[in-house]
């Protein structure tokens, strides 16, 4: 049996596609295309062809199952048959006609193949050709225990296999059990490892090793006791060395308070306050200076003046004049520029008037010739109707010409025929031909039709963007209202004015923290400040590094440089971190 044709009518996702197989003389056909092209989408149309389509089959997403449809034409020797399979419950084949054909019309091709045996013989795909290699190898089942044999010459595989397995099994296995050989020998091997090592340890030795630690540990413990007394009094000395200059510092500052006696306790910011009262009262006095200048001049110059009564009564009016004269300050200009634009509009309607043969009139004389509104807009609907219709008048030319010259061709070509009696059929089909018309013609016109019709639609996939689906799933949408999208276009210029708004705040916050950054980055490498964090840091350290001594986990000879390097740099920044508050406390007294 071979396919000579193979139609997937309504199928995955083919509407109306035939794969052609024509006879060759090496009649093998490979069918190569990327993924996603329906290759294994036609191997399985094959099968549903074959042996019917799937109850539940998974090819239904574009064509629903009652509608999905197959065809194909089979040879076999002599004999071709053009069937159809359907999707339905009974009578699923028929003739490319239409005709309904028994259920075993297929039988003369396939014999008593069923749908698995074919599929596992011939709808070979990678994952399967994998696993039948596996299973050709493992001969986990009959046909790879058949095709093993068949391929080494062994015969009586399994059962030397099952004697091998079993054997393995009781030599070892995954799982620990007390039956299996090997896991009886590491036993026997733990227990004289063990035997082993109890075997090497001496009294004598342990009892040297045992004295030695209690001697050391005697030692270690004085040395501890010896260290914590030091330690107690380092302390004490650090203490009185600590506050010593604070006390004198004190004392002093005491007497020189109650030499001054009650004193005001003013703000921080007072001499900044006080300079700037100064500064705002030289200012104001200057100010109030000048003022008073100015108003005696002012003085001055009221009294001279000899107010006229009947101009001081008519004041609103000469407001409203001021007014009115600020208003029409470009009147002139205005009306100049008006004019021009005016003069050079009459020229162009003179110009037009000429063109339309109409005598030199008055301004007034052509205003009233112009026509109305609804006129201009008729005459502009006109005009444009008349390019389309000189367009398709032109068009029609050339077509009436066109026919003409065929007409005429005809004639030529019927009266160059020798006369003879036609036949009444011949009368008749000619005159059904001529019905027909041009056939090449409207084929060509057909063609340019759909050639314009396949650049709208392309145009139109263009303007969609990333479309990958089918045209009927696109008419299947449902577009948006107008007023759907009015608002979803409002919430888009929303959302960006928002964020155009955070980016300006985040750019302004930005900016803040760097400015920030800066600040601390200068003041940290001008005043070098000390945190409470960094010294509590460096304590910790130095405490860890005392218990490890205590604790006996570091030798006490290695861990010496450590600890008294932590001590000093501990000691070091404290002292720095208490110099500077004891300044910042001085500055602010």
């Amino acid at each position: 049996m071979r396919f000579a044709q193979l139609d997937l009518l309504r199928y995955g996702k083919f509407t109306d596609t035939s794969v052609v197989l024509p006879k060759a003389e090496q009649d093998f056909h490979l069918i190569v295309g990327p993924n996603e092209a329906g290759k294994s989408t036609l191997r399985n149309a094959i099968l549903d062809l074959l042996f019917g389509i799937e109850t539940r089959s998974r090819y239904n997403f574009l064509h629903p199952h009652p509608d999905m449809r197959l065809g194909a034409v089979i040879e076999q020797h002599d004999v071709v048959l053009d069937f159809i399979r359907l999707k339905a419950r009974s009578k699923t084949l028929q003739t490319a006609a239409g005709q309904a054909l028994p259920d075993n019309a297929l039988m003369p091709f396939l014999g008593q193949l069923e749908r698995d045996f074919f599929d596992q013989m011939f709808g070979l795909n990678h994952e399967r050709l994998v696993r039948g290699g596996q299973d050709i190898l493992s001969a986990a089942n009959d046909i790879g225990q058949i095709l093993f044999q068949a391929a080494a010459g062994v015969g009586s595989l399994g059962v030397v296999r099952d004697q091998l397995e079993a054997e393995a099994s009781s030599l070892w296995a995954k799982r620990k059990s007390s039956d299996r050989e090997y896991y009886l020998a590491a036993a026997e091997l733990e227990l004289a490892e063990a035997a082993l090592k109890a075997a090497t340890v001496r009294t004598k030795d342990w009892q040297e090793a045992s004295s030695t630690v209690s001697q050391i540990g005697s030692e270690l413990e004085h040395a501890r006791q010896c260290y914590k007394t030091l330690e107690q009094q380092r302390i004490g000395l650090e203490r009185v060395r600590r506050t010593a200059p604070m006390l004198h510092t004190l004392k002093a500052l005491e007497g020189a308070l109650a030499e001054l006696g009650p004193v005001i306790v003013l703000p921080q910011e007072a001499g900044e306050l006080l300079a700037r009262a100064e500064r705002d009262l030289a200012l104001a006095t200057q100010a109030a200076q000048l003022l008073t200048q100015q108003q005696a001049d002012l003085a001055e110059k009221i009294a001279s003046l000899l107010p006229d009564e009947s101009v001081l009564a008519r004041s609103a009016d000469i407001l409203t004049l001021f007014e009115l004269r600020q208003q029409l300050r470009s009147v002139d200009r205005d009306i100049a520029l008006r004019e021009g634009e005016l003069q050079v509009i009459w020229q162009e309607l003179q110009g037009s008037a000429r063109q339309l043969a109409w005598p030199d009139e008055a301004q007034d004389v052509v205003s009233n010739r112009l026509p109305g509104t609804l006129l201009k807009s008729t005459l502009n609907q006109l005009i444009r109707r008349h390019e389309a219709l000189v367009q398709a008048l032109t068009t029609s030319e050339e077509a009436l010409g066109q026919r003409q010259q065929e007409v005429n061709r005809i004639n030529q070509h019927i009266a160059a025929l020798p006369t003879s009696d036609l036949p009444t059929g011949l009368v008749a089909d000619l005159s059904q031909a001529r019905a027909l018309g041009d056939v090449a013609a409207q084929q060509k016109q057909l063609q340019t039709q759909l050639g314009r019709l396949q650049r709208d639609l392309d145009s139109a996939r263009h303007a969609l963007g990333p479309w990958c689906h089918a045209s009927e799933i696109l008419h299947q949408l449902h577009a948006p209202t107008q007023d759907e999208i009015t608002a979803l276009i409002k919430r888009r210029h929303d959302l960006e004015a928002k964020e155009a708004s955070a980016q300006q705040r985040l750019a302004e916050f930005t900016a803040d923290i760097d400015n920030l950054q800066l600040e601390i980055t200068q003041y940290q490498a001008a005043h070098q400040p000390v945190t409470l964090a960094q010294v509590q840091q460096l304590r910790t350290a130095r405490d860890a590094s005392w218990h490890a001594i205590k604790n006996g986990a570091v030798a006490l000879p290695q861990a010496a440089p450590d600890y008294e390097r932590l001590v000093l740099e501990s000691d070091a920044l404290s002292d720095q971190r208490h110099d500077r508050a004891q300044q910042a406390t001085e500055f602010q007294l």
